[in-house]
């Protein structure tokens, strides 16, 4: 079977609710993981391998190891640093050991990583962290870092084409300020003004079907999870303004952190949102979901992974189960200008 024979077939079977562009070979079929423990398998990575996507973000806490806790000197804080991220791509961790086998040894490309707190360094860690240049350095040997980065102005934040899709990757902890006055922010300065840039471009250029922002926390203002952008939400105004502003269709949100797995869409929501679920076992749930905050709402918190479809008509937001069972889905039609 050619692969656009077999891109419609699971199309057709997998994503059967809703359907999503089923006459649609050229469709880019993403997968998003997020929240896993290094010292438990993924059987879902099994999973996401057998759909085949065209690549793999990982979104945050992959894995949730705090390789910053208890560090005594810089150089034993890279250490550790540079061990977590080893493990899990060298197959040292019974993650890795999955990681390794379904992902880097299958072909299923890992487009760009995004890390949250727990992968960065410990709970809540930013640049404050006495030990964040290490963070840094042991993020930048491990990882193939797009061009488009703000690594140089001390900033994790990515953006890269995929197809027709312009992803754009927030770095929600670096420059976080949790200060109750006008310095609090979630993105910081030079973010946003990276962010509008790319904005404006992606407003500006026909060929960027959708825009994606991928956020390691959960960007819904119906979820009140301090850590998320509920507890900034003068920098949540600030980006919706920023993409009225840019005159920018299409935006969707992937993010992490929540463990459940859930999708809103507007008008509960101003952005249509895919939260990804745990990808393996062993957490405690770190949002209250409830279906108040959520247009499709996971009842209980399963491991598995999200998936999105982007068609040239619609957007499918999916979760999916770890033994590849399709759990929920929703559409989002494509605005045209």
């Amino acid at each position: 079977m050619t692969r656009a024979g077999a891109r419609l077939l699971w199309l057709l079977v997998v994503l059967a609710p809703p359907a999503v562009a089923a006459a649609d070979p050229t469709a880019l079929a993403v997968a998003f993981v997020a929240d896993a423990f290094g010292g438990r398998p993924a059987p879902a990575l099994a999973a996401l391998r057998a759909l085949a996507p065209d690549g793999l973000f990982l979104i945050g806490d992959v894995p949730h190891d705090d390789p910053g806790a208890n560090c005594g000197t810089a150089a034993g804080c890279l250490a550790k640093m540079r061990a977590v991220y080893e493990r899990l791509y060298g197959g040292g961790s019974p993650l890795g050991a999955d990681f390794k086998a379904q992902v880097l040894d299958a072909g299923v490309p890992v487009l760009a990583r995004i890390n949250d707190d727990h992968d960065w360094a410990r709970n809540d860690a930013s640049s404050k962290f006495r030990w964040w240049p290490e963070a840094l350095q042991a993020f930048q040997e491990h990882h193939a870092i797009p061009p488009d980065n703000g690594l140089a102005h001390g900033y994790a934040y990515q953006g890269l084409r995929v197809g027709r899709a312009l992803f754009l990757l927030l770095d929600v902890r670096t420059h976080r300020e949790t200060d109750a006055g006008a310095r609090r922010t979630i993105l910081g300065a030079e973010q946003k003004a990276w962010l509008a840039d790319r904005l404006a471009e992606a407003a500006s250029d026909p060929a960027v079907a959708w825009t994606v922002l991928v956020s390691p926390v959960p960007f819904n203002p119906n979820q009140d999870k301090l850590d998320s952008w509920s507890g900034y939400a003068a920098d949540r105004r600030w980006l919706l303004d920023a993409i009225a502003a840019a005159g920018l269709l299409n935006v969707l949100v992937v993010s992490g952190d929540c463990h459940f797995g859930s999708v809103v869409l507007p008008p509960l929501s101003p952005l249509a949102e895919l939260n990804v679920p745990k990808l393996n076992a062993g957490f405690a749930n770190t949002c209250n979901n409830r279906d108040d905050q959520w247009t499709l709402n996971s009842e209980r918190a399963g491991s598995g992974f999200g998936l999105l479809v982007l068609s040239e008509g619609e957007a499918a937001l999916s979760i999916v189960d770890e033994d590849g069972t399709l759990r929920l889905s929703a559409a989002v039609p494509r605005v045209l200008p």
